[in-house]
């Protein structure tokens, strides 16, 4: 009788503790100009749609006047009805131009104008809600991006839809380790009033990666440890409940090319499992694994320059996935659908 019991009480432990912990899963859908490339994305999420919660695609921008332009491919709409999956808007302030937002965010009946066009859109797509990703606002517009985003909640609150907001990764809010996060803090991170956001979001996507932008040495686009300091900075604005965290799923190339101004530069490129693959085959190049960082990195010469990969991977995205659990958090964003290895997939 005592084994029955002892058995017994193995099998409700395990059931507990595996759903005792639930993650909301979060994928997103980017806009692209070729058809056939969004029904491949769109068959790849038909094949795994137990696991989707939530659907988040691009479709909206406004410009500096508050006009909105853009839309959601039918085919998208389409899916998520048939699979009864919930879908939300992206709207971003038009080609992150600080200067364009910084004249929205002076502009209250701009604002308004915006506001009023999307919620028709979410009425008439029968939307779960919209996640804003206002992206670059400049530290002296964080009082009026902090109203414009009160405002919006609001709005959309009261008419039954979800709000959502995509927050910059930081490390710190100050002092600063280097020039660089200072620079990062005062032109993209230090505009949001993360407690404000945390209060009357739903829930906040925190975009873990790009740890190493374009012109800095080559590096991870999310290493471990830096997404945890990332997760626990912004822990003390914002409860675990409400943080999805951003995982990328796609790799960190880096090669020597041409700037903008024409000159020889160092590049870094974002491309799919898939390309990056195919570059580490292609150049013989054997994938390393960095035991701190928690990613696979490779590199190899080309034309007698070296060349970097920093592979988002299975492995990567299970360590993640680790960091989700010990902190409690909301659950994840995947970012993108088409990027990823899919492998990730058998990890959900």
């Amino acid at each position: 009788m005592k084994f029955i019991y002892k058995i017994a009480a193995i099998f409700f432990l395990f059931i507990y503790s595996s759903s005792s912990f639930s993650i909301e899963k979060i994928f997103y859908l980017l806009h692209s100009n070729d058809q056939k490339k969004t029904a491949e994305w769109l068959q790849t999420l038909s094949a795994h749609t137990q696991f989707i919660d939530l659907l988040i695609t691009q479709a909206y921008h406004f410009d500096k006047k508050g006009v909105v332009t853009g839309f959601i491919e039918p085919a998208i709409l389409d899916f998520t009805e048939k699979n009864s999956i919930h879908l939300m808007a992206m709207v971003t302030n038009s080609s992150f131009d600080e200067d364009k937002g910084h004249v929205f965010l002076a502009h209250p009946a701009a604002q308004k104008k915006a506001l009023f066009a999307l919620l028709k859109l979410c009425e008439k797509n029968h939307l779960y809600g919209v996640q804003f990703d206002f992206e670059m606002a400049e530290l002296k517009d964080k009082n009026t991006l902090t109203t414009f985003y009160k405002t919006a909640a609001q709005l959309f609150h009261a008419h039954g839809f979800f709000i959502s907001f995509t927050i910059p990764p930081l490390v710190s809010d100050g002092p600063f380790a280097s020039s660089y996060q200072k620079r990062m803090y005062e032109n993209f991170g230090g505009a949001y009033d993360l407690k404000t956001l945390g209060n009357i979001a739903d829930f906040v996507t925190l975009m873990a990666y790009d740890q190493h932008l374009g012109r800095v040495t080559p590096g991870p686009v999310a290493s471990v440890p830096w997404v945890e300091a990332v997760i626990q900075n912004t822990l003390q604005s914002i409860p675990a409940e409400k943080i999805s965290l951003g995982i990328p799923t796609y790799s960190g190339f880096w090669y020597t090319g041409k700037g903008t101004d024409k000159k020889i530069t160092i590049q870094n490129d974002a491309i799919p499992y898939q390309t990056a693959s195919h570059l580490i085959k292609k150049h013989d190049a054997t994938l390393q694994w960095n035991q701190l960082d928690q990613v696979h990195y490779a590199m190899y010469e080309n034309n007698w320059l070296n060349e970097y990969i920093f592979l988002e991977d299975k492995d990567s995205f299970k360590a993640k996935l680790a960091l989700i659990k010990k902190y409690h958090l909301r659950g994840f964003s995947l970012f993108r659908i088409g990027t990823e290895d899919p492998k990730v997939w058998g990890l959900l």
